[in-house]
């Protein structure tokens, strides 16, 4: 047991870094001028104890949403650490807390996702929960800050391809579970870098298993799968179907595969496809590719492959490998598990004929409107007293110095074949009209049709109210016909029995009237047949004599004679 815990506690290494001294305070974290703390946050020095590690808080590092998270220490060690500290509500958001932790433990191996140490839940006394989650420490910062340090010097394309690269290995070996994982929030902030020539993927908030071709079938379902979209992914970042779920295609890894066409994008050109169309321009995939900075030809094939409406026709996660891979001129370090061929490029066209497909970059976009918590917005200039800058179009007719073509108009691409080139409308602009007025029809049927299936089900749902509405009436008065007609049975029966007393109190009188007449009748019969006594006579008329006692003093005794029976004293 003791030995099992010493070969975990290697996990966190004595330097973040690899082949790297850090230095004692981490880059990109000013003491000096340290913003006061927010409410709830935990002072410098705090001691935690989280798992097997005593946590010591060197630095709060930023805040959103129901997070904090610092920059710590693990006693012990010299190398340093993210403690992400999450206030959690309700049961709800502790099953998808423990959900995230679920899938870091998982993934957390792999050398191109952000390793997971410990976490620890505690029940509030207040109520709620409070989540300690401890991960890598990642000195270089984000991608993001990275490209708001480079606005005039960007990304350069062997950069561009390294971090991409980075990315696609970590996506595969996600991909490559059983059963799949899809990450859901793939976009340049939750790419952190760990060092110059390694970056790594995170936040996996989002995360999920994929169900395949599961397509969901009940309205109920439809509107439950469209909430979680809402819930767990940035609209620029979302595929076709997901924009419209009702078209009741599934949501699988070519999902995943989509927004690494739009990441690879924003690498190149610092902004995303759709940051003006909207919605509507997602579901049809229409999208516009800049004229400058100038990249490679496989690049753009590559961008265009991953950023087509059919996801059938969209490649899977080994093919964008192995294409990043052909381009760095480096060997693919994932083995393919899909059945499916792979489809190569179409063969390399003279440069003018891809100079002609792109158009100037936009100028920089506002941040998104529903960027989710501790994620940045798109870059955003910063102000220099520098007035040239190459890569900014508006300063570009300001230079002395440089001569520009005038830009080409902007050509809208579709796709029909993955990895297929677009087609030059230069010398047809009557079937660029005709493809313009067929795409604007489509568009048109796509939406009266979304509308009509939105109006049946509306009518449906109205039908199913109405019904029951007859249902509940019908109940109703079929409860008032049961009560007026037991009413009226027991009216009856209070009639009835009123009129058996009423009958019987007749029949009592008649017979007491009967029984009354019947002697009197009887008495008078008596009376006529005995004859009636006669009168007594008077005394004097008498036979009887009267009897005379003469002798009534002696019947008596005398006083003599008490005397002798009276007790003597």
């Amino acid at each position: 047991m003791h030995q099992t815990a010493s070969s975990r506690q290697s996990r966190i290494p004595e330097q973040q870094g690899i082949g790297q001294t850090l230095p004692p305070i981490p880059v990109g974290i000013d003491t000096l001028n340290t913003p006061p703390l927010p409410s709830g946050a935990m002072p410098v020095g705090t001691r935690l104890q989280i798992g097997k590690y005593v946590v010591i808080i060197h630095n709060f590092i930023a805040e959103g949403g129901f997070a904090h998270v610092y920059l710590a220490r693990i006693e012990g060690k010299s190398g340093y650490v993210v403690l992400k500290r999450v206030a959690v509500p309700d049961q709800e958001r502790l099953k998808m807390v423990e959900k995230e932790i679920e899938f870091m433990r998982r993934l957390g191996d792999h050398k191109n996702i952000v390793r997971y140490y410990e976490s620890r839940i505690d029940v509030l006394p207040i109520g709620g929960f409070e989540a300690l989650i401890l991960m890598e420490y990642c000195p270089g910062g984000g991608v993001i800050d990275l490209m708001n340090r480079r606005l005039q010097q960007r990304l350069t394309e062997p950069e561009i391809l390294k971090i991409f690269s980075d990315v696609t290995e970590a996506l595969a070996y996600m991909h490559y579970c059983n059963p799949p994982v899809l990450h859901r929030d793939l976009k340049v902030e939750n790419i952190l870098i760990l060092n110059q020539d390694h970056y790594k993927l995170c936040d996996f908030g989002s995360a999920t298993l994929s169900k395949g071709h599961y397509i969901p079938n009940t309205l109920q379902d439809v509107q439950k799968l469209e909430d979680d979209i809402q819930r767990h992914t940035t609209l620029q970042y979302r595929a076709p179907e997901m924009i419209d779920v009702y078209q009741k295609k599934p949501i699988n890894e070519k999902a995943d595969i989509w927004a690494m066409g739009v990441l690879l994008y924003k690498l190149c050109y610092y902004t995303t496809p759709f940051e003006e169309e909207g919605q509507l321009a997602i579901l049809n995939a229409k999208y516009t590719m800049p004229t400058a900075p100038i990249f490679s030809e496989g690049l753009v094939r590559l961008i265009m492959s991953m950023l087509q409406e059919d996801q059938n026709r969209r490649p899977n996660v080994y093919q964008v490998m192995k294409s990043v891979c052909h381009l760095r001129g480096i060997e693919c370090p994932i083995r393919d598990i899909y059945s499916e061929p792979y489809m190569s490029p179409p063969p390399p066209q003279p440069k003018s004929y891809y100079e002609n497909l792109f158009e100037k970059v936009p100028q920089p976009q506002q941040e998104l409107p529903n960027i989710t918590p501790m994620r940045r917005g798109r870059p955003t200039k910063t102000n220099n007293n520098d007035t040239f800058d190459p890569f900014d179009p508006a300063h570009v007719n300001k230079s002395p110095t440089l001569q520009t073509q005038e830009p080409t108009p902007p050509i809208t691409h579709t796709f029909q074949n993955s990895f297929s080139s677009p087609l030059t409308t230069s010398n047809n602009e009557d079937k660029k009209q005709k493809e313009q007025q067929m795409k604007q029809e489509q568009e048109k049927k796509q939406e009266e049709e979304r509308k009509k299936k939105q109006e049946e089900e509306r009518k449906k749902k109205q039908q199913e109210e109405e019904r029951k509405r007859q249902e509940e009436k019908k109940r109703e008065e079929e409860k008032k016909r049961q009560e007026e007609k037991k009413r009226q049975e027991e009216e009856k029966k209070e009639k009835q029995s009123e009129d058996d007393k009423e009958e019987s109190s007749v029949k009592i009188n008649r017979n007491v009237s009967s029984s009354i007449e019947a002697r009197f009748t009887a008495l008078k019969n008596a009376t006529k047949q005995k004859k009636p006594m006669p009168p007594p006579k008077p005394a004097r008329f008498r036979s009887n004599p009267v009897v005379v006692d003469d002798n009534f003093e002696h019947k008596f005794p005398s006083l003599e004679e008490l005397d002798k029976h009276l007790p003597t004293v």
